[in-house]
């Protein structure tokens, strides 16, 4: 059939034969031609998709947007697409999609029409979608992009809020993919919870990451779905339910009907497992795999991480295994990696088609019952089906290992039976009578199930064996053995010990309480305190059966603990009896942790104890002061204990190898890995002050997650705060997520003062500096100097991951960061942060072809804002292995993301870095701020106290050489100004008389506190220092009358009869007419609002002149000065003179042999009007110049 481009052509064709034809036949030709093209029109624009929105609901949650028809569903998928993620629908009749996607049809001119996925990876759906179990048919897709399925991307960046989606039939799909992550339901799921989904018939072929339901998963939810499809693809991670699964993702009440084809990691369910639980799912059909490069088994392909099953897997033994063509052995799990863990493999059954059609893999998936999620109508069904006829064991049974399975079942329950079990054989353990500890039964314990039986021939199964002890107490001799049981009475030593709390009798003796004997280690105070999870109460004795000599009940009013405490005075070697018991005299469950702290008398044979006492009582106002690595490692179990509230400051440098270390063989040590203060079941929102001590030789090695001092921080309504700590020699390691010099994660923390001075970090995912995963927290004031790199993903100098409005202030980075993807010398991945005058100097490695790398941040998801200046090393590399990229501060951002401020991301050289001019514009190009540099001696901003003050270029002096001027004054405190050697700095007062200027030159460069001064230098930064002491008096206003400039910038008014004057250019932009000038201040929209020098906007820092009218006014010419220029510019009008007292500028001796030279100490021949030096007193020259 013709299309409408050949019917055009075919028109010019005709109409150039027959040109020189009748009029009429030429309309009767046309007319016929374009009746023809009418008719092949409307077959073309089926190709043209016309959405329409729907007319019920508002797309939220509560009020979803109603779809019937396909036209509706595709402008949902427009609507989520063009930015409204959280979009929620609900599908409220069967939908047929071949009107919005469909393949090519060239017998009737119809074009291929493939439907784009709702959500892509620059709009990630997280909304819920309700398909309220309607068939979708006929969904079409051949696409060349990532992200294939009838969604393509579902995930919330911030961690929050998870999509949903339920309840769809699917039918005749047709899905075909030639890139990565393709799944019938949905490509790419993160944070997503899925139910309800049923795939029955079609097919989906893709390349990597190919699932029935989803290609890729991360940290979702999936249940009750099955897939009946043949699944197909051409690389790697193809499974029948998941492609790929990972960082705690499930799959639960699921099954896998169809054959599942790959290249290699192919599974029945899942074809690579990296952190993934399955519990009670089914496989059935075959597994092809072309490569044994990694595993492919009938439930799972590849194991790399932590798979756990829940419940029962059950799997088709008699489906086959193929590479290639070739028959394999019908493994479930292909792969194992060395370093994976694999929890309740034994859960994992295969059974014959025999067994499965019987019933006998339904009544395990719903954990050996009838009653569940699984059901089967017997001698219909081949294999268990969800929400199928429920069966009943009719005449089963099977060894108590839950294997050799033998009988049927039934969908009768009339005919119900139970399943019976056989056992192996059996351990026999005899009968101990109960003392003052428990007593035991005689039992027989099968050696298969583990069950314990009160008759050998394991017929009646017990579930207690204990026997209740007779004595509630032990009897303890004067020999601290219990005269019934023989046991011994438990030492008790300084430090922490775990105890178990028993029942006792009400008695006020010792039989009431759980003894411990403690042996005194010195001469002084002993300190008792118990913490647990109900009220205890205590006692101390002297001796064996003695009256009580100190005694304690419960003396914790708060609800966060409940403890007793108590001191008493010990003699060193003396023995003592501790008492504890719980308040009510009932039973506890649980631990408790009893704590002995000694305060000794001091003697030679006791120095270099460990002091084993706390001081201060855990709260902000009066925190516990830890002065060692015990009293460190005493807060950390107090906190991880429970106490999570606990207050802490240091109170002497720290050395941690007693209580963490590496292993060493040849002196017989083990290792010792640090835990973490904090933890993520019961996280601590003290405070923590370091006092700026020092802890060196923190070592981890650990696989848990949230590695570093602290471990993971969170509180909803109260904020941590940690501050003031210095690391050196840090050693950590972990392969596991979330890790931090000072912590692994922290949410709502306020962070300020931490500087990592050396050693090393190694992680995976989440890696920095300071703190691996930061939400909603404050980081502040500190600074990075080793190496970060972990090998995977999130990696940065300061943080690895920021969100929730978190903020970094004042901090820098100077090592070098590596990892493989989204790498970055501050932040390796942003989601929301302000950066504020920070730093990073190191270089960024990244392992990836696609890594997100960038000097400052690796990766912008949505939103960066920049306050102040953020600098970076421009000299620095981005290396992809060794190979050198194109320097970027930023790796990568989204399309939507706002980024504020980006154009005070800066990079500076070495050289200009070294100079001085990174340091003053990170304090807002002032001298005052967190930041400074030791000019010649830092080769980049610290923060430290040599603040940097940037001076004004002026004239060259005598030999050609620049000179620069600058006013300056601190609030603070006394300052040196200095420059480094051999440069020359002369500093100055300044007083204006009779119009003119007079500078006075200084004796030295001390300035005191609230004085200004002028300086003058040969080079364009200076320092200055604040003094240790105060005790400089400031020069009299009479002699200077320079002033300070306020704390914060603000325009300040000059008092009635003075002027104020400001050091600047006559011409900003040529920097020429250097001088004090009348004080102008503009408005926001640079109107001028005063230029009299009535006003003048003052920066902190600096300082400006205020002179009073009249001494700024020449008496001879009753001019009013309005500026002071210093000579070399072409200014005249309304100049006031300068006069230098004690400097004219020249090396050497004062010039006493008549010659004449200017103010820059260049002798002058002819000069002409203006100030100069002669003999060291001030002549002018009347020549006339032109424009005087």
């Amino acid at each position: 059939m013709l299309n409408a481009l050949t019917l055009h052509k075919k028109v010019n064709n005709k109409y150039n034969m027959y040109m020189k034809k009748k009029f009429t036949q030429f309309r009767w030709l046309a007319a016929t031609l374009l009746f023809v093209a009418a008719m092949a029109m409307p077959k073309m624009a089926w190709a043209q998709v016309t959405t329409s929105q729907p007319t019920n609901g508002n797309g939220t949650a509560a009020n979803p947007y109603q779809i019937t028809t396909a036209a509706e569903l595709a402008w949902f998928r427009d609507f989520v697409n063009a930015g409204n993620e959280t979009a929620c629908a609900r599908l409220e009749a069967n939908i047929d999609m071949s009107t919005v996607c469909h393949p090519a049809n060239e017998s009737e001119s119809v074009a291929e029409l493939s439907w784009v996925p709702i959500g892509n990876n620059s709009k990630r759906w997280h909304g819920e979608f309700n398909g309220n179990n309607k068939t979708i048919s006929n969904l079409y897709i051949n696409a060349s992009e990532a992200y294939s399925g009838f969604f393509g991307y579902a995930h919330n960046r911030n961690e929050g809020q998870r999509g949903i989606i339920k309840d769809i039939i699917f039918e005749k799909v047709n899905i075909t993919s030639t890139a990565d992550y393709s799944g019938v339901l949905a490509g790419y799921a993160w944070n997503t919870d899925i139910s309800g989904i049923t795939v029955n018939s079609g097919s989906i072929n893709g390349t990597t990451d190919v699932g029935g339901i989803v290609g890729y998963a991360v940290a979702t939810k999936i249940s009750n779905c099955v897939n009946r499809i043949s699944i197909e693809g051409s690389d790697y991670t193809i499974g029948g339910i998941v492609g790929y699964a990972q960082t705690s993702s499930s799959i639960t009440n699921c099954a896998n009907y169809g054959n599942v084809k790959g290249k290699r990691m192919v599974g029945g369910i899942v074809g690579q497992s990296n952190g993934l639980t399955l519990c009670n799912v089914f496989s059935s059909g075959d597994v092809t795999f072309s490569s044994t490069a990694d595993g492919s088994g009938l439930v799972v392909g590849d194991v790399s991480s932590t798979l756990h099953i829940s419940g029962y897997v059950i799997y088709n033994s008699d489906a086959n295994r193929y590479y290639n063509t070739t028959v394999q052995e019908p493994v479930a799990l292909g792969k194992v990696s060395s370093s994976a863990t694999v929890t309740g493999e034994s859960n994992i059954k295969g059974l014959s088609s025999d067994l499965l059609k019987s019933g006998w893999g339904a009544w395990l998936l719903n954990g050996c019952k009838s009653e569940g999620a699984w059901g089967q109508t017997i001698n219909t069904d081949n294999y268990p089906v969800l929400n199928g006829t429920q069966i009943y064991p009719k005449d089963a049974s099977m060894k108590c290992t839950y294997t050799d399975f033998s009988g049927t079942f039934t969908n009768t329950s009339s005919e119900a039976s139970t399943v019976s079990l056989t056992h192996d054989t059996y351990t026999h353990y005899e009968y101990i009578a109960p003392t003052c500890v428990e007593g035991r039964k005689e039992y027989y314990e099968c050696n298969g199930c583990h069950k314990k039986f009160s008759d050998a021939a394991m017929t009646v199964e017990i579930d207690n064996t204990v026997i209740e002890r007779t004595n509630a107490h032990h009897d303890f001799g004067n020999d601290y053995v219990c005269k019934n049981c023989n046991a011994t009475m438990p030492l008790a030593t300084l430090g922490d010990a775990d105890i178990v709390v028993e029942k006792t009798d009400n008695y006020d003796s010792q039989y009431g309480y759980n003894l411990f004997k403690y042996i005194a280690d010195g001469t002084g105070t002993l300190y008792v305190k118990s913490y647990g999870d109900a009220d205890t109460e205590g006692a101390i004795w002297t001796s064996v059966g003695g009256d009580v000599a100190s005694s304690a009940k419960n003396d914790d009013s708060s609800s966060s603990e409940t403890d007793f405490s108590l001191t008493f005075d010990v003699t060193q070697g003396e023995t003592y009896i501790i008492g504890v018991r719980q308040k009510s005299h009932e039973a506890i469950e649980g631990d408790y942790v009893l704590r002995l702290r000694g305060s000794w008398t001091e003697t030679s044979d006791r120095m270099g104890i460990e002091p084993f006492v706390w001081t201060g009582e855990g709260t902000e106002a009066s925190p516990y002061k830890l002065t060692s690595a015990c009293h460190l490692l005493w807060f950390a179990k107090l906190v991880n204990n429970g106490n999570t509230t606990a207050c802490a400051r240091l109170e002497a440098d720290i050395d941690m190898s007693k209580v963490c270390h590496a292993a060493d063989e040849s002196k017989g040590v083990e290792e010792l890995s640090w835990v973490p203060i904090s933890k993520s079941s019961n996280p601590w929102h003290g405070s923590f002050d370091g006092n700026n001590k020092t802890i060196s030789k923190l070592y981890i090695n650990t696989s848990a997650e949230n590695s570093g001092l602290f471990g993971y921080m969170l509180n909803d309504y109260v904020r941590c705060s940690i501050k003031d700590i210095i690391f050196e020699n840090v050693n950590i390691t972990s392969t596991a997520n979330y890790s931090g010099v000072l912590a692994g994660y922290a949410s709502k923390t306020d962070i300020s003062g931490i500087t990592v001075n050396s050693g090393s970090i190694n992680g995976t995912y989440y890696v920095g500096g300071i703190v691996g995963n930061a939400a909603a927290t404050k980081i502040s004031n500190c600074v990075n100097r080793i190496s970060i790199e972990g090998s995977v993903n999130y990696i940065g100098g300061i943080v690895g991951y920021a969100q929730s409005s978190s903020s970094i202030t004042n901090c820098a980075n100077y090592g070098d960061v590596k990892g493989s993807v989204n790498i970055g010398g501050i932040v390796g991945y942003i989601v929301d942060i302000t950066l504020n005058n920070v730093f990073t100097l190191g270089n960024v490695t990244c392992g990836t072809t696609n890594p997100n790398c960038g000097l400052v941040v690796g990766y912008v998801n949505e939103k960066l804002t920049i306050q102040g200046h953020v600098l970076y090393n421009s000299d620095a590399k981005i290396y992809f292995n060794n190979a050198e990229q194109t320097v970027q501060a930023i790796g990568k951002k989204y399309t939507t993301t706002t980024i504020t401020g980006e154009s005070n991301i800066v990079g500076l050289n070495s050289e200009n870095l070294k100079s001085g001019e990174g340091a003053w514009m990170l304090n807002g190009q002032q001298s005052t701020g967190a930041w400074g540099q030791q000019l010649a001696t830092d080769d980049y901003p610290v923060l430290s106290d040599y603040k940097v003050i940037k001076a004004a270029k002026g004239d060259k002096d005598k030999n050609g050489n620049d000179t620069y001027w600058a006013t300056f004054s601190n609030l603070n405190s006394d300052a040196t100004l200095l420059v480094p050697s051999p440069r020359n700095l002369t500093v100055y007062n300044a007083t204006v008389s009779n119009g003119k200027m007079t500078l006075k030159m200084r004796t030295d460069s001390q300035v005191a506190k609230e004085e200004g001064v002028l300086l003058k230098t040969d080079g364009e930064y200076v320092n200055a220092k604040a003094n240790a002491t105060d005790g400089l008096k400031a020069v009299d206003y009479t002699d200077n009358n320079l002033v300070e400039t306020p704390a914060t910038e603000k325009t300040i008014n000059a008092e009635t009869g003075y002027k104020l004057y400001r050091l600047t250019y006559n011409n900003s932009t040529d920097k020429t007419g250097l001088g004090f000038y009348l004080g102008l201040v503009k408005d926001e929209n640079d109107n001028v609002i005063s230029s009299d020098g009535s006003q003048l906007k003052a920066t902190p820092g600096k300082a400006y002149l205020k002179v009073s009218t009249g001494a700024a006014t020449n008496t001879a010419t009753t001019a009013l000065a309005r500026s002071f220029v210093f000579p070399g510019d072409d200014e005249t009008t309304g100049i006031g003179e300068i006069v230098i007292e004690g400097d004219a500028g020249i090396s050497g001796s004062a010039n006493a042999d008549g010659r004449i030279y200017n103010l820059q100490g260049q002798q002058v021949t002819a000069p002409v009007k203006g100030l100069y030096i002669k003999n060291n007193k001030k002549e002018k020259s009347y020549k006339k110049q032109k424009g005087i």
